[in-house]
Formats: C-alpha cells, structure tokens, sequence
C-alpha cells in the first residue's frame, strides 16, 4: 500500500499513512511504558503496572466501539493512542508517588533535545510530498529509501549536535562492534 503497487489507490495509500502517523504515536507511549513497567519491576513490585495495563485496555474496550463508529479503523487506532498515553502516564505518575521518580530537568531536557531531532527527521521526509511524481514505481522506491536514509541521519546528526547522550552511547557500540577506534566523549 505505502508503495501504491497493485491496485490500491491514492486514498488507500493516504489512509494508510494516516493509520501509521497515529501509531506511531501508540509505538512511543508503549516504548515509554516498557521502561517504567521495567522500574517497578527491578523494586519487586508487579501489581501497579499491572493495575495500569488494566486501566488501559478498560479505557481502550470503551474507546473503541465509540470511535470506530466515526472513525472505523482510524477509531481503533485512536483508541490504542489514547489507551496507550492512559498506561503511560499512570506508570510515569506512579514512579513519583512511590518515591523514585525521574528528575523531571533531565527528563524534559532529552525530550526537548529528541524532539528537536525529531522535528528534522520530519521536515527531511516530507521533501518527499515535493518529489515529481515519477512513472517507475521502482526510481520512487530507491528515491524514498535514500530520502529515509536521509532523514535518519538528520535525526542522529541533530542528536549529536545537541549532545544526546543515547546517540554518544549508539556511535560507541557501533565502533566497538566494527573493531573501530572509539571516538573521545565531546
């Protein structure tokens, strides 16, 4: 569908990049949640994230039917985003009520860092909307695999100019695999 083979259309592949944009966002409360349901368990305490899954997918079962009714597949996702933010927040508030929250400086000072980069990796792939329209199904795909190519390594370029930690951590074990020199920590 994202490649507009076969016999799907323009709008099959509009809503398809529609479904994706709104998952992606249930991928980064899911990835946020993992990490904060790994806290709780390494202190032994298994029921609180258990509870928040609950609450998560009770919120999703009453979400879903109401949305999919306006919105049909779009609906479904949108109800797992919501849900998803739902055991998310639940799971990061849960970690200051039981005293070993995050320091809330650093967290918002790599989500603004991130976000940056993010924003770049965005502005980079919808150059691809600015792309002519070309007849060979086969020059877009090798034109949207180095327009992607391109957009990842804005994003870590944007990274390291801002001095992620995470992507220091990254280039290191890329060069101790490869057998390279390790780069000095600027």
């Amino acid at each position: 569908v994202l490649f507009l083979r076969g016999q799907f259309t323009m709008e099959d592949v509009q809503a398809t990049a529609l479904i994706l944009k709104v998952y992606a966002g249930v991928l980064l409360f899911n990835s946020c949640s993992r990490i904060w349901m790994t806290s709780f368990y390494a202190r032994k305490n298994t029921w609180y994230p258990a509870v928040c899954v609950a609450v998560g997918l009770l919120v999703h079962i009453g979400l879903a039917p109401v949305l999919m009714a306006r919105w049909e597949l779009l609906g479904l996702v949108g109800a797992s985003l919501i849900a998803s933010a739902v055991n998310a927040t639940l799971l990061f508030v849960g970690t200051g009520v039981h005293g070993w929250g995050c320091r809330l400086k650093n967290l918002w000072q790599s989500l603004l860092k991130f976000l940056l980069s993010g924003t770049g990796l965005i502005l980079v792939v919808q150059l691809y909307r600015e792309l002519p329209l070309l007849e060979s199904k086969s020059l877009r795909a090798v034109l949207l695999f180095v327009l992607i190519t391109g957009a990842a390594a804005c994003y870590l370029g944007l990274a390291a100019l801002l001095r992620c930690e995470e992507v220091f951590r990254i280039r290191q074990l890329f060069q101790r695999e490869s057998g390279a020199r390790p780069l000095r920590k600027e």
